[in-house]
């Protein structure tokens, strides 16, 4: 029972005695709130003189003197001179070389124009040298031309040939009721062959004021065409050759109811003409386009009963 009791006792002996307080084991020093301006214990006296105080301790009443600091500022100095004076000579350097490159470039200007002037009467020269040559050799050239022209044209003038009648003759006699026949030797006279050659030959009788002229035809339209043709077609006539005969087809003169012998007096007193003429085409053999034509005419003459040359209808080509 006692020991019960003093349990009892114990128990309530605990309960009486206070608790015991746990200290830190390194105690810190609480630091004073932080309070912003304006905000807080603006207002605390106490507060602002800790901070004066920690002001006042942790800034140095005197700052400690560089030694150094004069030197370096000297020699900046004498950098920034020196860099001055830099500039100063390298813009005079600069005004200099660029009126040195003006100059330069005036004279390479004036080179380059004179080159360009020497250049274009260099090419002025010589395209009037070309156009000169040019021209001296189109004259050769025109010169050479017809030269060799004239060479060809003189060649073929003396290797042509040339066609002619050589000889008139009156076949029989010349008396009233007859057929009168005019003959005449073609000759070639050239050093080539005359080809295609083709001759009319053809008496007439015209009156003393009818003359034969150039263009008459061939044969005359007067005379009625007989058996004969006045037409001779000759193949080829070589140079040199004897003349080749060629002859009319025959006239008759018949005056009519005139006395016997009219037509003698007619011819003898020239009231009456008689004429032997004709036409000769022909072709060269070197040049078988170039044609040629000639013409013959002979007025009967009675006295010596012969052929004289008319004035006209004689062309030769």
């Amino acid at each position: 029972m006692d020991d019960q009791g003093d349990g009892k006792d114990n128990k309530e002996g605990s309960y009486e005695q206070p608790p015991a307080i746990i200290q830190p084991l390194n105690p810190q020093p609480i630091p004073p709130p932080i309070s912003a301006a304006g905000v807080g214990n603006a207002g605390d006296p106490a507060i602002h003189e800790r901070e004066g105080a920690r002001n006042i301790e942790t800034k140095p009443t005197h700052a400690p003197r560089d030694v150094n600091a004069g030197l370096m500022t000297f020699l900046t100095a004498i950098i920034a001179v020196a860099t001055a004076i830099n500039v100063w000579l390298f813009y005079m350097e600069s005004e200099s070389t660029s009126k040195q490159i003006d100059k330069l470039t005036d004279k390479a200007g004036s080179i380059v124009a004179s080159m360009n002037t020497a250049l274009s009467d260099n090419r002025t020269a010589i395209s009037n040298a070309f156009r000169e040559n040019k021209d001296a050799l189109d004259t050769n050239s025109q010169q050479t031309r017809r030269a060799l022209d004239a060479s060809i044209i003189a060649s073929n003038n003396t290797l042509r040939p040339y066609v002619y009648v050589a000889t008139l003759a009156m076949r029989r006699t010349v008396a009233e009721g007859q057929r009168m026949q005019g003959e005449g030797g073609v000759f070639n006279a050239g050093h080539t062959p005359a080809i295609r050659t083709t001759v009319c030959a053809d008496l007439v009788v015209l009156g003393s004021a009818d003359n034969l002229g150039d263009d008459y035809p061939c044969p005359s339209p007067r005379n009625p065409r007989g058996a004969g043709s006045p037409t001779h077609s000759i193949a080829v006539i070589g140079p040199g050759n004897p003349p080749v005969l060629v002859r009319s087809p025959g006239t008759t003169a018949n005056p009519g109811n005139q006395p016997a012998g009219t037509f003698e007096r007619l011819i003898s007193s020239g009231a009456l003409r008689m004429y032997f003429y004709g036409d000769i085409t022909y072709y060269e053999l070197l040049s078988p386009k170039n044609m040629h034509r000639s013409q013959f005419c002979g007025v009967y003459e009675p006295v010596t009963r012969e052929f004289n040359v008319c004035e006209h209808h004689t062309q030769v080509d």
